[in-house]
């Protein structure tokens, strides 16, 4: 029984060196792949609707609803949107939904998980008080006749495949309606 194992074993050896012999040293093993980068599209934020919801005085309610659309195959996390507001190349507020997160724990409240397609993100309410510097663009809100054009930016997160989480942000520009 023992010849029977020494010569298992010497056969074994006597492989491995042929093996080695015949493919070289070059003999690639194998070893850690190399993951492909996944391209992140960034989400493309358009304005559903603003409107006036109130008026007292000379402080007018304004609402503003975004949309987020999500061109990547994952689900992307929208953490906030930041936007100044313009009526005829003057800006007549500024307003945010949501927050940018400090650090690495985020709370799921504050933030919009939009899977592949369109979300609505809440709506913004500020308020824009009538002054000298705006008369003329407050009252073509009020009156229903501006043309906006909103600026910003989206705080978004995106985890690939290897579960790595890109946090970025990306600047917008619409008119609206």
């Amino acid at each position: 029984m023992n010849k029977f194992v020494y010569a298992a074993a010497g056969g074994i050896a006597v492989a491995a060196v042929a093996v080695f012999f015949l493919l070289g040293p070059g003999l690639a093993l194998p070893g850690p792949q190399e993951r492909p980068q996944v391209q992140v599209l960034p989400p493309v934020v358009s304005v559903t609707d603003v409107t006036v919801t109130g008026v007292e005085g000379d402080e007018a309610q304004l609402q503003v609803k975004f949309a987020v659309s999500n061109p990547n195959p994952r689900s992307m996390y929208i953490e906030a949107i930041q936007y100044d507001l313009f009526i005829d190349n003057r800006q007549v507020t500024q307003g945010q939904w949501g927050d940018i997160a400090e650090g690495f724990v985020v709370g799921s409240q504050g933030l919009l998980i939009v899977s592949q397609g369109s979300s609505p993100i809440p709506a913004v309410t500020t308020t824009v008080e009538r002054n000298d510097q705006i008369a003329q663009e407050w009252d073509s809100m009020v009156d229903g006749s501006a043309t906006y054009t909103i600026t910003g930016t989206s705080a978004y997160r995106l985890t690939q495949a290897n579960l790595e989480t890109s946090a970025l942000e990306e600047t917008f520009s619409v008119t609206f309606p």
